[in-house]
């Protein structure tokens, strides 16, 4: 029944956008199992499919009644194959091997991409990742002469999977809302942790004209709300929460850059 606790599993919980989101989810009164590196409710890498493993037999133990929330969260932002691992195939088995596991009264799945989805990307990269051929994608990441691609280019292929997946009889037709978020700059430790210089470049670069950077707070409470039982209606949407930066970055059509 939907009156009951709801369980959620956040991954990379430890920090940043994750732990704001554990915190939030938390505070509404769900049970939260975070999954992280280490230092979590399950310890696992999800760059390897041994950590993969790791982590569906830990989510197994820990609520072998079920779970109602899935937050993909776990990502780094790196110029090589690690990207394509752990942002695509990380995020995309975690949802597959912990979608059997939701019950049945208002299941929600929600993944954090990026508005890096509108950046150019490694196009053979993102079908190769479509294909779920990882170990052609993650060949062509450590062959490509564009490195810098490549974390627009897991989160871009993500993206896709949401829009491919989201209305299918398994997902949408079991009841399963299933979404993405788009974040622009947050002022997470990934951030954060840079030289102020860096910082006044990711300004001009990521523009956010609505009160500049978000906070992981801000992002966590829009993940939030797609996770409720309450949202009953939007699936297969990204929404960017980038205080409008995507509607000055030269796309009319939010989706252009990823129908190209």
């Amino acid at each position: 029944m939907i009156g009951a606790q709801r369980t959620a599993v956040v991954t990379g919980a430890g920090r940043g956008i994750g732990k704001a989101t554990v915190e939030v989810l938390e505070a509404q009164g769900l049970r939260v199992v975070g999954v992280d590196l280490a230092g979590a409710d399950i310890n696992a890498d999800l760059s390897t499919p041994e950590g993969r493993a790791a982590l569906e037999a830990g989510v197994l133990e820990l609520c072998p009644s079920g779970i109602d929330v899935i937050v993909a969260n776990a990502g780094v932002l790196t110029d090589n194959e690690l990207s394509i691992q752990v942002n695509y195939f990380g995020a995309v088995e975690t949802l597959e091997r912990l979608r059997p596991m939701l019950r049945a009264d208002a299941p929600r799945v929600v993944v954090v991409a990026s508005r890096s989805v509108l950046k150019p990307v490694d196009e053979a990269i993102v079908e190769a990742c479509l294909a779920g051929d990882e170990a052609l994608a993650v060949a062509l990441a450590r062959q490509s002469e564009s490195r810098h691609l490549l974390y627009a280019t897991s989160k871009r292929a993500i993206a896709r999977w949401i829009r491919r997946n989201a209305g299918l009889p398994k997902w949408a037709g079991a009841g399963i809302a299933l979404n993405g978020v788009g974040p622009g700059a947050v002022l997470t430790p990934m951030i954060a942790e840079r030289d102020p210089a860096e910082q006044a470049r990711l300004a001009v670069e990521r523009p956010m004209p609505l009160g500049g950077m978000a906070t992981a707070e801000e992002v966590a409470e829009l993940i939030a709300f797609l996770a409720d039982a309450r949202n009953s209606k939007i699936a297969g949407q990204l929404i960017f929460i980038d205080g409008g930066g995507e509607t000055v970055m030269g796309h009319e059509d939010i989706w252009e850059a990823m129908l190209k």
